[in-house]
């Protein structure tokens, strides 16, 4: 019975640390993708919108997998996202 409920725990604490993980990291991808869509409005027709392009390009498959796990693991996501997406957004612009 004590060795059902230690794996209960074990495995309880686990899965709330992975939810915290792919939280955080959900987020910071999102916030990536904002300040890149931030700096393609501003730097739009310049030399370097190509450059800043391939690397959005890359920040929209790391969100993808992010994504990903989110629904695979049904992790909620943070109340603060659209907060976070606006300041990431205003920081890229």
């Amino acid at each position: 019975m004590q060795r059902n409920f230690v794996r209960f725990v074990h495995s309880a604490a686990r899965k709330q640390l992975l939810e915290k993980v792919i939280r955080v990291d959900h987020i910071g991808e999102l916030a990536a993708n904002y300040i890149y869509a931030g700096q393609m409005v501003v730097m739009k027709g310049t030399a370097q919108s190509q450059i800043i392009e391939n690397m959005w390009k890359e920040e929209k498959d790391h969100l993808d997998i992010m994504e990903r796990l989110v629904a695979k693991h049904e992790v909620p996501p943070t109340i603060f996202a659209p907060i976070f997406g606006a300041a990431a957004y205003a920081l890229g612009g």
